[in-house]
């Protein structure tokens, strides 16, 4: 009888222990599985998130070409004044050589 009670109580513990693991793969399969939730969410908004980096190069490409342009534009009006003023430096001094020749002229009569 002492036999049988022992091989009683082993199939006993067997089915405990069998249980037990079997509750636990049952709470990692669910762990497992709100982790790939997780994950597949994550996935399925990378291809928003690379629309977005694309649009956000756009802007920016051009953003950097209508600064180039602006830039452009604002050194050929630059290099129109400094032409411009330029010519009127050239002519002032050409007055100015005139007018000391004149001066020279009139110290000469002087004397």
């Amino acid at each position: 009888m002492q036999i049988e009670i022992g091989i009683v109580l082993a199939i006993i513990g067997c089915f405990v222990g069998v249980s037990g693991f079997m509750a636990g793969e049952r709470r990692q399969s669910k762990i497992d599985g709100e982790w790939k939730g997780a994950i597949n969410t994550k996935l399925e908004a990378l291809p928003s998130i690379q629309k977005d980096l694309h649009s956000i190069r756009a802007e920016l490409v051009a953003i950097v070409e209508d600064s180039k342009r602006e830039t452009v534009a604002a050194l050929s009006l630059i290099r129109d004044e400094v032409g411009e003023i330029s010519v009127r430096v050239t002519k002032a001094e050409i007055d100015l050589e005139n007018v000391h020749k004149r001066l020279d002229g009139l110290d000469r009569r002087r004397q």
